[in-house]
């Protein structure tokens, strides 16, 4: 494999790292997160449960902190 599509790849792969812990913070801060921190989160959300390219782990931390706040996330939108 060439190393540009390695890199690009690193970059992809760290972006969507990025991305899961921020999106995992904001839910986890729920009570002082911006409504554009939700939004992205809520974003960030769709596009890993479209994808399904998140860890196992990842996921379970995803579910665990998103169900106690469906009620919210759904009334702000």
């Amino acid at each position: 494999m060439p190393k540009k599509k390695i890199k690009q790849a690193t970059a992809t792969v760290k972006t969507y790292e990025s991305k899961v812990a921020q999106t995992i913070n904001t839910l986890s801060n729920m009570g002082t997160a911006s409504v554009g921190e939700v939004k992205a989160a809520l974003k960030q959300l769709k596009k890993s449960d479209s994808c399904r390219v998140v860890g196992e782990e990842v996921n379970i931390t995803l579910l665990t902190l998103v169900e106690p706040r469906k009620g919210k996330l759904n009334n702000t939108f």
